[in-house]
């Protein structure tokens, strides 16, 4: 939908990260538009402002930034490039809800921005998610789509008195009920972040000894992460699928995260440049997430850690 609210089509382009989701690529392609794969910083997983700027072209309409994990972009120095080519700005804040910049909330620096409460998120409703729009002129565009695309926001403002079909849209209204039950998590939010980053902080101090030792790589969010995900990167491919089976065998799942866009079968016929994917494709292979939700244990975390000292032991 935000997307489609820019008027992206059939000709242009979207920058999109390399080391993304493949809902991400299926908004730009679903409009017409060609996703341009850039690469994205190790191990923040976020986009790399020299990569995205390398891939800017005549054609480029959008810039679409993942705030990976919960962890803030440079979304400062993605919003200046993006003025000075006049493109558009996306924010994919979909992990990031009760993250902040520079203390201002994730998705309000770009045009547009979007959060999940999809069933793997902080506070879910199982399926729904928020746009939240920060360019006035991209208002009654995007509430057409979003009702059918129609001008009933017309009708609800007093201005007409029956409302017409205008252009595209679908119907992407939420269910009153999954609303109902996210509004009681949404005000719960603070206690829940909370919770999620001190076991995000636990976490940390528990590997941290292995990172010491050069074992594991562990992110180090500079600004205000909201504990969405919690990951270590292994040595290699074959190091990370030896300790998931290992974390496994003793009762502990754990999951790699995307697959590679640029080099699956459908993403290849979009760029020439996956070669040049180097962090993408390295966090494919070697990321692997640990065990975090609302309400997990202390000894829990602990035992997680436990788990991945003794890998690293034998």
């Amino acid at each position: 939908m935000a997307v489609k609210a820019l008027g992206v089509g059939a000709g242009d382009e979207v920058i999109i990260p390399g080391f993304s989701y493949v809902a991400l690529a299926n908004a730009v392609v679903n409009n017409g538009a060609k996703p341009v794969f850039a690469d994205v910083t190790c191990p923040g997983g976020n986009l790399d402002v020299k990569s995205v700027a390398d891939n800017i072209s005549q054609r480029t309409r959008a810039i679409i930034a993942l705030h990976y994990a919960g962890s803030p972009c440079d979304i400062v120095a993605l919003a200046e490039l993006c003025r000075a080519h006049n493109i558009y700005l996306i924010e994919d804040a979909a992990q990031a809800l009760g993250s902040t910049y520079q203390d201002k909330p994730l998705g309000s620096f770009g045009h547009i921005g979007c959060l999940s409460f999809d069933y793997m998120k902080n506070v879910s409703c199982g399926q729904g998610g928020l746009l939240i729009i920060n360019d006035p002129d991209l208002k009654l565009k995007v509430q057409s789509i979003f009702d059918n695309g129609t001008d009933r926001y017309a009708v609800l403002n007093g201005t007409q008195k029956y409302f017409h079909w205008v252009g595209k849209g679908l119907n992407y209204q939420m269910n009153p009920i999954a609303s109902y039950f996210l509004s009681a998590q949404l005000r719960e939010l603070g206690s829940i972040t909370d919770d999620r980053l001190g076991k995000w902080d636990l976490y940390h101090e528990l590997l941290s000894p292995l990172v010491s030792k050069n074992k594991i790589i562990i992110n180090h969010p500079d600004q205000g992460h909201n504990g969405h995900i919690f990951y270590l990167i292994a040595a290699s491919e074959a190091e990370r699928s030896a300790l998931r089976g290992y974390l496994r065998e003793n009762g502990i799942f754990s999951e790699p995260h995307y697959s590679s866009l640029a080099n699956s079968p459908y993403g290849r016929q979009f760029t020439s440049q996956n070669g040049t994917l180097v962090n993408s494709e390295d966090l494919c292979h070697r990321l692997l997430r640990l065990p975090i939700w609302y309400g997990i244990s202390d000894s829990e975390v602990e035992m997680v850690a436990s788990g991945i000292e003794s890998f690293y032991a034998q």
